[in-house]
C-alpha cells in the first residue's frame, strides 16, 4: 500500500493505531450495552460490525478510508472480545471456570503471537 498509495509508513501505521483505539472504546461501550440488552445480541452486533468493516477496509482506496474502517472494525472487535469472554463463561460449570479461563487466555495469547 505504501507504494500503491504513495503513503508514508507513519500514515499507514495510523490504521493499526486506530484499530486499537476502536477496540478500547468498543470494549467499554459493548460491556455496558451487553449488561443492559444481553450478551447474545451484543455478541451478534459486534461480530457483524467487525466483519462488515473488515470487508469494507479491504476495499479502501485511501489511507483515511482505511483508518476510518479499521477504527470501526476495532470498535466491533473490542466489544466482541469483552462480550464473548463473559458469554463463554456463562456456559462453563463453576468448578471448571478457572481452568477454562486459563485455556481461553492461553489460546488468545498464542494467536496474538502467531499473527505478530
Amino acid at each position: 500500500l505504501r507504494t500503491e498509495w504513495n503513503e508514508t509508513n507513519e500514515r499507514l501505521g495510523l490504521a493499526s493505531s486506530f484499530t486499537f483505539f476502536g477496540m478500547l472504546l468498543g470494549s467499554i461501550f459493548w460491556g455496558f450495552t451487553s449488561d443492559r440488552f444481553g450478551r447474545r445480541p451484543s455478541f451478534m452486533m459486534t461480530t457483524l460490525i467487525a466483519a462488515v468493516f473488515g470487508l469494507i477496509s479491504s476495499l479502501s482506496g485511501t489511507v483515511w478510508t482505511l483508518v476510518a474502517c479499521r477504527f470501526c472494525q476495532g470498535f466491533g472487535l473490542g466489544g466482541n472480545l469483552a462480550v464473548d469472554f463473559s458469554l463463554f463463561m456463562e456456559f462453563v460449570p463453576t468448578k471448571q471456570r478457572g481452568s477454562m479461563t486459563t485455556l481461553l487466555t492461553i489460546f488468545s495469547a498464542a494467536g496474538s503471537m502467531t499473527t505478530a
